[in-house]
Formats: structure tokens, sequence, C-alpha cells
């Protein structure tokens, strides 16, 4: 399919695309700069590695409304009540998703090797991960 990379600028975004033109040999890597979110290509999910400030809290309001479909977004940061981000999508209908499980997923292979035992990441540690980042 079609990737598209944004960044705040235009020449950062180009260098991602050629750095990860080699994992994604089937797919189209297009740049694009963040002031241009209201050009952007139909999506059917973004990852979203920003924080929300400034201008760039103004291109994400730009871009979650001039998609037609509203689908996925999964913000790679994490929090309990979801971040900025997840809330500025759901606010615009978007299925949201944090980046608690891609934490707990990252963290699987070194528990299994420290404690010869796989953890299941469910509903349950999430719970339990949650609760620790509350208290």
């Amino acid at each position: 399919g079609n990737i598209s990379i944004i960044n705040r600028s235009l020449e950062r975004a180009e260098e991602l695309c050629a750095d990860m033109q080699p994992l994604f040999n089937a797919a189209t890597l297009q740049a694009y700069a963040l002031a241009d979110a209201n050009m952007l290509p139909q999506a059917s999910m973004f990852i979203n590695s920003i924080s929300l400030h400034g201008e760039a809290e103004q291109a994400l309001h730009i871009l979650l409304e001039s998609q037609t479909k509203r689908n996925l977004m999964l913000d790679i940061s994490y929090g309990v009540g979801g971040t900025a981000v997840t809330q500025l999508a759901q606010a615009y209908g978007y299925h949201v998703m944090d980046g608690l499980d891609m934490l707990l997923w990252q963290a699987v292979a070194g528990f299994e090797a420290w404690f010869q035992h796989r953890p299941d990441v469910d509903e349950g540690l999430r719970t339990y991960i949650h609760g620790l980042l509350a208290s």
C-alpha cells in the first residue's frame, strides 16, 4: 500500500522515507510537511509520535477534520485516561489506541529472558499497569 510520513520539516520526512523504504519494499512511501496537513491523502490509520502543542495541535486538527472516514489513531505515548492526541482523535470520532500495548509487547522478550516465563499481554496486565501509572 501507501505510507505517508509526516514531519515538522519536509526534509526530515524525506530522510525518514529514504531510511524506511528498505523495510517496506512493496509500499510506496511519500513525505509530507506537517504544515501541509490539509493536503494529505485519505488514511485508514494514523500513528502519532509527536507531542501535541502549538503548530502540531493546529495541524492535527486540520488533518483529522480533512479525513472523510474516521478510522484508527495510535499514539505511541500512553497515560491514564488517554493522551491529548487520543482525546482529540476521539472528539473527531476516531477509534484510538495509546502506546501502552506497544510498551508491553516490547517488554515481553526481556521479561521472558529474565524470568523464563512469557507474560500474557491482556486486559488484566493493562489494568494493572494503569493502576501503577495512576498512583
